[in-house]
């Protein structure tokens, strides 16, 4: 028996979706579902940093999702975020 029984998305932080969303969109021809810019309490939560703002992309090809998130739409982007590792 599989561990795994479906898929939901997959997830890449990009540095410029304007030129993400060109690759991924108009070269691959992934169809845009959503392109929207966040900025609430929870989003805050997650990065651990007040006001934080993100743009978010979702893409689908042959009933995948792929989540674009631009961690800053002005250019500043969240490189300091990192999971805590296992011990």
């Amino acid at each position: 028996m599989a561990i795994v029984s479906g898929f939901n998305h997959a997830s890449f932080t990009v540095s410029d979706m304007d030129r993400s969303l060109l690759f991924y969109r108009d070269l691959l021809g992934m169809s845009l579902e959503a392109d929207r810019e966040l900025q609430a309490p929870h989003i805050s939560r997650i990065t651990g940093f007040p006001g934080t703002r993100m743009r978010v992309a979702n893409l689908r090809v042959a009933g995948l999702m792929l989540e674009l998130i631009q961690s800053d739409p002005d250019g500043i982007t969240l490189e300091f975020i990192q999971r805590p590792q296992a011990v």
